[in-house]
């Protein structure tokens, strides 16, 4: 069957997933490193190392190319680790940018959103930089963490101003949880030659670890990219350390192959779907599939102010963020497998019976986990293994 080819995926194929002139690479020592330098490459970045690996970027030689310079590498150090620098995009799209968004009504999101049921800890986002003069988002509980490259020029704000007030949010664009404290970490910038926002896989490591030093328990991830080996240790690490991950699984299309980090294992893969339960044209499809959530013509905040419709697996992707927290207030130990299982167990069944690609194990539900632990269901010291297996 013929792929279908979005907007998105057409520009990601123009772009390339990686850096054009640029390698990742790990277990290098300071006399590698200066032996590369004689060689002409230089080093660009270099992660702490606090999750995964520590991580060097190296420009590459003029007249190299990729495959010379990983090649090049490993005649320094036969040990290290070489790999592209992959970049990764944002998974949401505003559906207009008109004055007629203002006018369109909200497509029902809200009888979706959670109530706080339980003290929710810190939660964490790794987006573009957010306004902090939003309406929506003055006096809440923020903290912005910058992990971008500082020779690059920030992205445009509205995608993680959207993203963290729908999570956090205050007013008319009230947020699902939001008296939770949000750690954000500004993580995206524009490319080269044009505006797109994009990261790649240092920053997007980095990221994770300045979250997890932060101590959040949950982290947001509203992005989707290529496998790279880099960053399954980093995820790996991330939750070998108990942080719930929770990823937008992609805007490639149906037949498009899987995304990452949603793919990886243990990383709660979130779908979109529209007010009737359908799912969002553009969502890819696949096993990694975990949940389903709102995200087809949200209105939401637009930086500045302003309001804007918007589509996209990113907008889902926090309804179950959101439902991690709350999970997490109550039960603070569980590991991410066990809460995303009994997410799993709250969701309400769509499409085929029972789980399935398109939609996963379903549509999140937070009021059932929130009616359970007050009814002290899964806090009994029977554990979680005794809540009810409700699908409603």
């Amino acid at each position: 069957m013929q792929a279908t080819v979005t907007p998105a995926a057409e520009m990601r194929a123009q772009l390339g997933a990686h850096s054009p002139r640029e390698i990742v690479a790990s277990g290098l020592t300071e006399q590698d490193l200066q032996r590369l330098s004689t060689r002409g490459f230089r080093v660009e970045t270099s992660s702490a190392g606090r999750i995964g690996p520590k991580l060097v970027r190296l420009q590459i030689p003029r007249g190299h190319s990729l495959e010379q310079a990983r090649y090049a590498v490993r005649e320094v150090n036969g040990s290290a680790t070489t790999e592209l620098d992959y970049l990764y995009f944002l998974d949401g799209e505003a559906s207009c940018t008109s004055g007629d968004c203002s006018r369109r009504q909200s497509v029902g999101w809200r009888a979706a959103q959670a109530i706080a049921c339980g003290t929710v800890g810190k939660i964490g986002l790794i987006d573009t930089r957010i306004d902090l003069q939003d309406p929506s988002l003055t006096g809440r509980d923020i903290e912005v963490v910058v992990a971008r490259r500082s020779d690059t020029r920030p992205a445009d704000a509205g995608h993680g101003t959207a993203v963290a007030a729908l999570l956090v949010g205050q007013g008319d664009l009230s947020g699902l949880v939001p008296e939770a404290a949000l750690v954000a970490a500004d993580a995206f910038y524009r490319g080269p030659d044009d505006e797109r926002a994009r990261t790649d896989v240092v920053t997007l490591v980095q990221a994770i670890e300045m979250l997890a030093e932060k101590g959040v328990q949950v982290i947001n991830l509203s992005l989707s990219g290529p496998d790279s080996p880099i960053l399954r240790q980093a995820v790996a690490a991330a939750l070998q350390a108990k942080i719930v991950l929770v990823a937008a699984v992609g805007n490639e299309g149906p037949h498009a192959p899987a995304s990452y980090p949603a793919a990886y294992d243990g990383v709660i893969a979130v779908t979109a779907i529209d007010r009737e339960g359908n799912i969002y044209p553009r969502a890819n499809q696949g096993a990694y599939v975990d949940l389903s959530a709102p995200g087809v013509d949200l209105v939401l905040a637009g930086g500045g102010g302003g309001q804007a419709l918007r589509s996209g697996s990113s907008y889902a992707a926090p309804f179950a963020t959101a439902a991690a927290a709350q999970l997490l207030g109550f039960m603070p130990d569980l590991p991410p497998a066990r809460i995303r299982s009994v997410l799993a167990t709250y969701s309400v069944d769509l499409g085929a019976p029972g789980r399935d690609p398109v939609f996963g194990d379903g549509l999140v539900q937070v009021g059932a986990l929130c009616r359970a632990a007050e009814t002290r269901f899964a806090l009994s010291g029977r554990g979680m293994e005794q809540m009810p297996a409700a699908k409603p």
